[in-house]
């Protein structure tokens, strides 16, 4: 009875391949063939002697050097990359809406660097406002289109958009006036 239960969940084909699966060599048994040595030559010609330096001299000089040299030499190698600051305050910011430890209005962070940023945004509205008089060229908008264009996905790399979108979720629907200026200004960067 059992084989017959086998013998409707695999069809004939299905059997076939089952077992040849079963029965194939994996890549690292197969015969090496005669053509392997022809792609080493090549790399090595290609890729290998194009190099700057010789790999034979590296090794030497890495395998002379005493663990200490190369302790210290790996510490020099080392960039400090230094923290985004924007990114650092975008990430608290975020951090704060979601855990809904502090109230915007309570904030002193989170009120200086909206305001910092609403001047910011004051002052971009100020100078559109005194070169709407003047004609621009084009070249002069396309350079103030790349800027903006910049700046809006420096903003969105750093999570801008989400941050604010957080603070107005953790505020539950409250009109609070730092969400309604400084978001915007956020939002439109």
């Amino acid at each position: 009875m059992k084989k017959c239960v086998f013998q409707k969940l695999l069809s004939k084909q299905r059997k076939r391949a089952v077992v040849a699966c079963f029965r194939m060599a994996p890549l690292y048994n197969l015969p090496r063939h005669r053509s392997i040595n022809l792609f080493v030559l090549g790399y090595v010609r290609l890729w290998i002697e194009t190099e700057e330096y010789s790999f034979e001299e590296k090794l030497v000089q890495d395998l002379a050097k005493t663990p200490m040299k190369i302790v210290e030499e790996e510490e020099e190698e080392e960039v400090e990359i230094q923290p985004d600051p924007l990114h650092q305050l975008i990430l608290h910011f975020s951090h704060n809406a979601l855990t809904e430890r502090s109230f915007l209005e309570e904030d002193p962070l989170y009120i200086a660097y909206a305001d910092m940023m609403a001047k910011s945004c004051a002052e971009d509205e100020e100078e559109e406002e005194e070169e709407e008089g003047k004609e621009k060229t084009f070249e002069e908008k396309e350079m103030e289109k790349q800027k903006i264009l910049y700046q809006q996905a420096r903003l969105h790399a750093r999570g801008a958009a989400e941050m604010v979108l957080q603070m107005i979720s953790a505020s539950k629907g409250e009109d609070v006036l730092y969400l309604q200026y400084r978001g915007r200004c956020f939002l439109s960067t």
